[in-house]
């Protein structure tokens, strides 16, 4: 593990809570896969988080639209 200080904590946990913000939006805009994105950087980096149970369920929500998204793009073409 890497040492970091004070201000890198802080600057870190300010990362986190915009990350999971912004798949919080993308997700209510129905961008699923910018919101994917964000939230398996959430999990990626802090998969001890409070929030990592939600984020879980987040995917795997945003995994089902994306999957639902490109099944009506096959049955268009």
């Amino acid at each position: 593990m890497t040492w970091m200080r004070p201000k890198e904590i802080e600057s870190t946990m300010k990362d986190v809570d915009a990350r999971y913000w912004n798949g919080r939006a993308y997700q209510e805009g129905h961008e699923h896969a910018h919101a994917k994105v964000e939230f398996d950087w959430f999990l990626q980096h802090f998969p001890k988080h409070d929030l990592a149970p939600e984020v879980r369920t987040r995917v795997a929500r945003c995994e089902a639209e994306i999957k639902k998204c490109e099944s009506a793009q096959d049955k268009k073409e």
